[in-house]
């Protein structure tokens, strides 16, 4: 059996055409470059239908390291959203809300980036209490990050015009998803968002008198102040609250301070086990890589900062909480923000962590390297370069090691974000792409440069289990990129 360690660069796509702001081509990659070169390398699909997303939607952290831990193509919960809209059973799913007399509060982040939420959810929630015959009021949280930074008063035009059109909801706060959507443990962001949906101290007279106020000062979406404009929309402790945002990781902190409110709480998915009721149920994934390799007794280590952590455990095994028998977990603390001030955020520390379980001669090691995604999302393009070239000189080090003692050091990406910095109009660009990933395999002949051969990030797992001389389980649906590059040869 062969030892690997799989390293999943976040944020690093490979944009095939030359645009003046790629913070990877501009930071001179010499290790990625050289190992994509001498070693089997491959371009894989990260998003759209190949990743369970809807067609041509970017990929993200989420779906991209559920896919490579499973090996499957797994409907993502926008599709089973989605879906259930398009049925109408959207509305037999919603109906322990529709029932609920209480004064109802929608939460959730306004955006059609379809990342953690979409537009056309809270559209369709709001359809589905039109004869609810209550009071509806609708906290909105701001993106800017998934979205364009100040495309915000967008959104907002378009939902005020749909709840003028069916005479169903109120818009009574907005906050930037920097304090709302806070996952680094930051609480006192976090209660900066509760008290303003709680107390509206400030009570506003307009939502875009203060918001153009704020861009004129620099504040982007994503960093919105609070903002409050209808003294009645206020939080009480009698009201039921429906989080509507799809993706978990990033509504857990101020979801749990609401049920320490005692208010009566709904999830549009499972964000962590708790007295909330969930409208679309958990989907767990059987015969993941982690489970594969934990079913042979083998010994594994998963390892990120922060930042990424859900990802690698979570996510990684097929949203799975606990750890499987002989998996090691590494959580690392993330650097406080903004991570255009430390680039390389915790990702020596991470480096180090997993040079450490190589020496150990631990079975299978996993990490996330976070700069290029984090510093990518802070739209700055120096700042990205400079995180580019701390994962290079990483993955330089890594390699090394592996190479010593006789590991294969497997590379791949979750989604791209880091390459393009700036769009054609030289508008900052902050959000994720659709271009194709690296996957570096280093053992055996090079393919001279990276090799497009139709494969996904669903190919990955399949690949390294072949590597480690594993059965591949009949739930893999993915293919041995090695095997499909020998056969294509001849």
């Amino acid at each position: 059996m062969k030892k690997v360690c799989l390293i999943v660069i976040d944020g690093w796509g490979i944009n095939r055409k030359k645009v003046k702001y790629d913070a990877i081509r501009a930071a001179c990659c010499t290790n990625m470059k050289r190992l994509s070169t001498i070693y089997p390398s491959f371009l894989l699909k990260a998003h759209g239908k190949d990743v369970g997303l809807p067609k041509n939607m970017m990929g993200n952290s989420e779906v991209g390291h559920l896919t490579i831990g499973s090996g499957r193509i797994i409907n993502q919960d926008i599709v089973r959203i989605n879906k259930s809209i398009k049925t109408r059973e959207i509305k037999q799913k919603l109906s322990p809300i529709i029932e609920d007399t209480n004064t109802l509060h929608l939460i959730g982040l306004l955006s059609d980036g379809g990342v953690h939420s979409h537009i056309s959810h809270l559209k369709s929630i709001l359809k589905c209490l039109k004869n609810s015959n209550r009071k509806v009021y609708i906290h909105m949280i701001a993106d800017g990050r998934d979205t364009s930074p100040t495309s915000f008063l967008k959104y907002y035009d378009d939902i005020k015009h749909f709840i003028k059109k069916i005479k169903t909801g109120s818009l009574v706060s907005v906050i930037g998803r920097s304090y709302a959507m806070d996952r680094d443990g930051d609480y006192s962001k976090t209660d900066i968002a509760v008290e303003n949906m709680v107390s509206g101290a400030n009570v506003s007279k307009s939502f875009k008198y203060e918001i153009k106020k704020m861009y004129a000062e620099g504040i982007t979406d994503e960093h919105l102040l609070p903002v409050f404009v209808e003294e009645d929309g206020r939080i009480k402790p009698e009201d039921s609250i429906f989080f509507f945002n799809f993706r978990p990781d990033r509504m857990r902190q101020i979801v749990s301070r609401f049920i320490s409110r005692q208010n009566k709480v709904y999830t549009m998915t499972h964000y962590f086990d708790s007295i909330a009721t969930v409208i679309f149920d958990i989907e767990y994934q059987k015969k993941t890589l982690a489970e594969v390799i934990s079913d042979k007794n083998l010994n594994q280590t998963h390892i990120s900062e922060s930042e990424k952590y859900a990802h690698v455990t979570y996510f990684f095994n097929g949203k799975r909480e606990e750890p499987f028998p002989k998996e090691n977990r590494i959580h690392i603390k993330s650097p406080p923000g903004p991570f255009d001030k430390c680039p390389s955020m915790s990702l020596n520390q991470v480096t180090e962590s997993v040079i450490n379980e190589i020496k150990n001669d631990t079975d299978f090691v996993m990490a996330n390297f976070a700069p290029p995604d984090m510093v990518g999302h802070t739209g700055s393009y120096e700042a990205t370069i400079e995180a580019v070239k701390a994962t290079d000189e990483a993955i330089g080090h890594v390699y090394n090691l592996c190479r010593k003692k006789g590991y294969v050091l497997v590379i791949t990406a979750d989604h791209g974000n880091a390459e393009i910095m700036k769009d054609e109009d030289d508008e900052i660009v902050k959000k994720h792409t659709k271009n194709k990933v690296p996957f570096i395999i280093c053992q055996g002949e090079g393919t001279g440069k990276y090799k497009d051969l139709g494969h996904s990030l669903v190919d990955v797992s399949p690949t390294i289990l072949n590597i480690m001389n594993l059965d591949v389980p009949k739930e893999m649906t993915g293919r041995n990129v090695l095997n499909d590059y020998e056969n294509n040869k001849k």
